[in-house]
Order: C-alpha cells, then structure tokens, then sequence
C-alpha cells in the first residue's frame, strides 16, 4: 500500500526518479574510468536500464521505510511473494499506469502458435552483461523509456542521468537469459553484479 500511495501522480514518478539520478551521482564518486554505474543507457531501446535492487535501494531511501528494501530485493531464495512485489511496481505501475518501463510486450503476434496453447509470463526486468574495459558487470536491468522520462523530469537532471550512462565505452554482451547463460558457458565465470 505504501508503494501505490507513493505513486499517486506522475509527478510523484518524477520526483522518484529525480532522486535515484541524486543517488546515482553520490555514489559514482570515487570510481574510476572502467566503472559501470547501476543504471545505463541502451541505445538500442532508447532505454535507460536501472538496476532492480539499485531502484529498490533508492525507493526504500525515499520513502525512509527499510522493510522495502527486504521485502522488495531480488536475492538468492526469492519468495514468491516478493516476486509479485517487483511484478506490481514495475510491470503494474511504473509500466502499465505511467508508462516509464518498458519490459513487456504489449502486443502478440499469435499467428504462428494458431492450435497451441499459449502461456504469457510478466517479467520486471531483463539479464543483462555489460563490460567497460576489463570490468564485466551483470544486473537485473529495468527498462526506462528515454522519452517518457525526458517528458517527466527537470532538463537539468535528465541532462546529469546521460552524463553518467551514456558511455560509448561500455559495451552490452548479454541480454536475456539465453544469452546470459551462453555468455557464462563461454567465459567460463558468474560475473558479480554492478556495484553500488
């Protein structure tokens, strides 16, 4: 309930997203030039890709409630219930009310199953691998339309968000699951998550 009440606006959306991109310059300090933030820019999807537990870190900042962070965290073991927790913020909210992620397909093309039955499976975010330099980093990225968070946040602000996550330098090399695992095989390792 907390959640939907801190989401009543798009406003409110954009003050969130306002202080993630607060967050996000606090915590690059420090870094060096291989660094790669928790939220990067997809050229390809015209997307910024939070990282899931980095937004959930913020929002549990923001609305100063630390039980969101345990309740809403992807860590090993994940409960059911916390799963449906991230599908309601970011498949329900952030994606169906607002428009601001973009992780499902809203449409189908059922031609080709035509006979067979179908089973559609929500996601709230996507595997990802990216590599800058020798660092090679995984998340669970959410994806964050470029435009729709243009439209929503003070021009200052967006203009910090690209200067921290469009890096020509970091090279995405894994995008899904299938890819991730054929990644992992191939380099025989589990790279960490992004560092935040």
């Amino acid at each position: 309930m907390d959640i939907g009440s801190a989401f009543r606006t798009e406003a409110d959306v954009a003050i969130f997203i306002e202080h993630m991109i607060d967050v996000l310059e606090q915590k690059r300090v420090g870094y060096g030039p291989d660094y790669i933030p928790p939220i990067v820019y997809t050229q390809l999807g015209r997307s910024f890709n939070v990282h899931y537990n980095f937004l959930i870190e913020c929002l549990s900042d923001f609305l100063e409630e630390k039980a969101i962070k345990n309740d809403f965290a992807l860590v090993d073991g994940n409960t059911g219930v916390s799963m449906q927790y991230g599908l309601f913020l970011v498949a329900s909210i952030l994606e169906d009310i607002y428009g601001v992620a973009r992780v499902n397909n809203s449409t189908i093309d059922i031609s080709r199953y035509m006979g067979k039955k179908i089973t559609y499976t929500r996601k709230f975010y996507n595997i990802l691998v990216y590599k800058n330099g020798e660092n090679i980093k995984r998340m669970s990225g959410v994806p964050m339309s470029e435009s729709a968070i243009k439209k929503m946040i003070r021009s200052d602000r967006y203009e910090a968000l690209c200067n921290i996550t469009k890096l020509e330098q970091i090279e995405q090399v894994a995008f899904g699951i299938g890819q991730f695992n054929k990644w992992c095989t191939e380099n025989q390792t589990m790279p960490e998550y992004v560092v935040f």
